[in-house]
């Protein structure tokens, strides 16, 4: 079994992309994260790809906190 945990220790300080439910990707630096998956993510930006007009619309963020359980997948750049 992969332990997610230690996968993410690899992240920390790291840009990452996580894809989250509502089908948006969050791309910013991994600053932490808990037992549950929640993460924290610095210089966060939402980015939202319309294929149908194709564009993207980036919205800057800040400082955000992602809920483990609202994660699908999260990968490196």
């Amino acid at each position: 079994m992969v332990d997610i945990k230690s996968k993410l220790r690899r992240f920390i300080n790291k840009k990452i992309n996580v894809r989250v439910n509502n089908s948006k990707n969050i791309i910013g630096i991994l600053l932490s994260y808990d037992k549950f998956m929640n993460i924290v993510v610095t210089n966060a930006e939402e980015v939202d790809n319309n294929k149908k007009l194709n564009e993207k619309k980036i919205k800057n963020l800040g400082l955000v906190v992602l809920r483990g359980s609202e994660i699908i997948f999260i990968f490196t750049e």
